[in-house]
């Protein structure tokens, strides 16, 4: 397998944003070639009564004022296509025809037992408080849309989870089960 921040790098020297939008039928207010930034109508978010997106040839990324959503080729085209980063990559590589031949795969070594570093524990933690951040939305949304009552027993569980999660326990596993369950609890209003 080969080093997906470096797939990444091929993709964006040899794949222009703005022939990916063309591709796709945006139509720009000027030759997106020639001007180094461009208005366009949003492709991500719908309709537009007039163009929200700018293109930065530059950079090669778009942004889009309205729905505020920040793109490059990879990120557009897996917008577009529903796929995650992995998948995009790999669809650009095999659309564009990308000679990836150049890049070294993973020397993976002698199999041995791996060892649990701190920055695998901080990308556990990472997770965990993205996780975290979701479920508190997802309730805070609701927070007057449903009774007080239920909506105290929401915090009251969610914090619950936070308060093992603060005594060193695997809140993940929690969080994911409160997360799953949270819609159902949602839906009976």
């Amino acid at each position: 397998m080969k080093p997906l921040n470096r797939l990444k790098d091929l993709i964006l020297e040899k794949v222009p944003l703005s022939e990916v939008l063309q591709s796709y039928h945006v139509e720009f207010s000027y030759d997106p070639n020639k001007a180094d930034e461009v208005q366009f109508k949003c492709p991500i978010h719908g309709t537009d009564n007039k163009p929200s997106a700018r293109f930065y040839r530059e950079t090669q990324t778009c942004y889009c004022w309205f729905c505020q959503k920040r793109w490059d080729v990879i990120s557009f085209i897996g917008d577009k296509e529903g796929l995650n980063f992995v998948g995009s990559i790999k669809y650009i590589i095999d659309k564009y025809k990308l000679d990836t031949t150049d890049i070294p795969d993973f020397d993976i070594g002698p199999s041995k037992p791996r060892v649990v570093t701190e920055d695998d524990l901080e990308f556990k933690k990472t997770q965990e408080n993205i996780f975290i951040i979701s479920i508190r939305g997802k309730i805070k949304e609701y927070r007057g849309k449903i009774s007080l009552e239920r909506y105290r027993t929401l915090c009251g569980a969610f914090y619950l989870i936070l308060f093992d999660r603060f005594k060193g326990n695997d809140a993940l596993l929690n969080l994911r089960k409160f997360e799953s369950k949270l819609e159902k609890i949602l839906l009976k209003k």
